[in-house]
């Protein structure tokens, strides 16, 4: 259940962010909980083979985030507007 971010000359187009199931991301970056609105900071070393996960998430039912950006570290003030531009439910 993905849709795609599109990339236009190495900067991400504002149509649609990539969403995602929780337990199926597999690229870093900046995500926003669907349901809460809250940021998950996604690291390269975190995704990476061999290294245990930094976090597990347990719930009935599917764990969607959208990543609204490939940068994890994207300061916070941008990660708000982001996910504001994207019409998502901002709690960050």
């Amino acid at each position: 259940m993905a849709q795609s971010l599109r990339q236009f000359e190495g900067t991400e187009e504002k149509s649609a962010p990539l969403i995602e199931q929780w337990n199926l991301i597999k690229e870093p970056g900046a995500y926003v909980f669907m349901d809460s609105g809250e940021l998950a900071r996604v690291p390269f070393e975190a995704l990476a083979p061999g290294h245990s996960p930094a976090m597990t998430i347990t719930s009935k039912r599917p764990v969607l985030l959208a990543r609204i950006s490939t940068d994890p570290y994207v300061p916070l003030s941008k990660a708000r507007q982001l996910a504001a531009d994207f019409d998502l439910h901002v709690n960050l």
